[in-house]
């Protein structure tokens, strides 16, 4: 079904079950139909305040203590170990306890749904840890062609005598070859 965006009037292709989900042809135009939508009195806050009482409970509340040692600010590398790993991973900052929303049914302790483990490096960096302890191994930073092997097949063992850097040809082989021998 043809359908025209309702910004720039571009005739666009859409599936008939779908037509009545989009009104515009490109995410660009849904952005400038959103923001055109809820603007002044459209928006769905307009005209509603906090009240003399919720905004009491606002500046009541309890702040975050400036000097914590557990903020993302005073944290540097090598502060924080995990407890429990092997001595390949001390240094690595890992989501701080305030920033964990351990109640979460999806939350494993950094891991991806993938079944890989992500860790932060300084404040704003996310990597995935077996591609870091690969390239401190290693001595340099991967290319994004290559990938890293875990032999025992165990996705959170990232000790470096686990790991295996090979290009995006030789990990296929590898994997079809361990599927035709298994």
């Amino acid at each position: 079904m043809n359908k025209n965006c309702e910004i720039c009037n571009k005739e666009y292709y859409i599936k008939l079950s779908h037509a009545h989900l989009r009104r515009t042809c490109s995410h660009k135009c849904g952005g400038v139909l959103k923001s055109k939508e809820h603007s002044g009195e459209n928006h769905p806050f307009f005209g509603k305040h906090h009240t003399a009482e919720t905004w009491a409970k606002i500046r009541s509340a309890p702040k975050p203590p400036q000097n914590n040692p557990n903020s993302l600010k005073n944290l540097k590398l090598g502060h924080l170990a995990m407890i429990g790993k092997e001595p390949w991973n001390r240094g690595l900052i890992m989501w701080p306890e305030h920033k964990r929303n351990e109640e979460h049914p999806n939350f494993i302790h950094g891991v991806m749904k993938t079944g890989y483990r992500r860790i932060n490096i300084g404040e704003k960096k996310r990597v995935l840890e077996h591609r870091h302890i690969a390239e401190k191994t290693l001595g340099r930073l991967l290319l994004t062609t290559e990938h890293v092997h875990h032999i025992d097949g165990n996705k959170l063992n990232n000790d470096p005598l686990n790991l295996l850097v090979l290009s995006a040809s030789e990990h296929r082989k590898l994997h079809n070859l361990q599927k035709q021998y298994a």
